[in-house]
């Protein structure tokens, strides 16, 4: 859309896509949704995302529990 906003001469009536007809408000819509170059990025950042936030939120949750084994450990090591 950037050469067709820059050209005045040009005018875009139509288009199609996947077998779908476009006027030219789907045309300027489809223009303006982001490559897929960029969206490959985003779209794996937010799979990996709570992944991570998952296995973090797992090896707090062992590690506290090691702690507290640890700590009874002690304590009836102190007691014998």
């Amino acid at each position: 859309m950037t050469y067709a906003n820059s050209n005045a001469k040009l005018k875009i009536v139509g288009g199609s896509m996947a077998g779908q007809v476009l006027d030219p408000t789907g045309i300027k819509a489809l223009a303006t949704l982001p490559s897929p170059i960029s969206c490959g990025p985003r779209s794996s950042a937010i799979l990996v995302t709570p992944a991570t936030r998952n296995r973090h939120r797992a090896a707090g949750a062992g590690a506290q529990l090691a702690r507290v084994l640890k700590s009874s450990l002690r304590r009836r090591a102190d007691a014998a």
